[in-house]
């Protein structure tokens, strides 16, 4: 992401989450296409479009549901604006369920933006939103917040 930033001609926010590292590429660092998800697992049950770290999570889940009989295509929006219209299409036709999951509040944010997608475009699959609700939330460890705001791997 800071490669990308570092090449763009307009402004670019990246948003650090609290707490360490995970998932850092080595080697050569490559241009990622603005606005473009990445799949992470194919799958044929229900999306997981996760932003962020909340990848991490994601995958874990997954893989958990693969372990009780449910396929799930997990996919790293990488994004929150612009999203992937091309991906959210491919989505939409193909899930009847899908589940978003981002590090930040609720309304307004990512999922909240693929629900708006959805209904623009004549899709009406169902979409399970997690992240943090409208809502005072006290200290603690990620794992903790995550647990408590119910969007950790479980």
């Amino acid at each position: 992401m800071m490669f990308t930033a570092s090449r763009g001609t307009g402004p670019f926010v990246i948003r650090y989450p609290r707490g360490g590292a995970a998932g850092v590429a080595e080697g050569p660092m490559t241009e990622l296409a603005v606005g473009k998800a990445e799949v992470l697992r194919e799958g044929e049950d229900v999306a997981l479009l996760t932003l962020g770290h909340t990848a991490l999570d994601g995958a874990t889940a997954a893989e958990r549901a693969a372990e009780q009989g449910v396929s799930v295509c997990h996919i790293d929006l990488r994004w929150a604006k612009p999203l992937d219209s091309q991906m959210l299409r491919s989505v939409a036709e193909k899930f009847e369920r899908i589940v978003t999951v981002e590090d930040g509040v609720l309304g307004g944010g990512v999922g909240s933006a693929v629900v708006e997608w959805m209904s623009d475009n004549g899709f009406a699959p169902r979409i399970v939103r997690l992240g943090i609700d409208d809502e005072f939330v006290s200290h603690g460890t990620v794992g903790q917040l995550k647990h408590h705001c119910g969007y950790d791997a479980n």
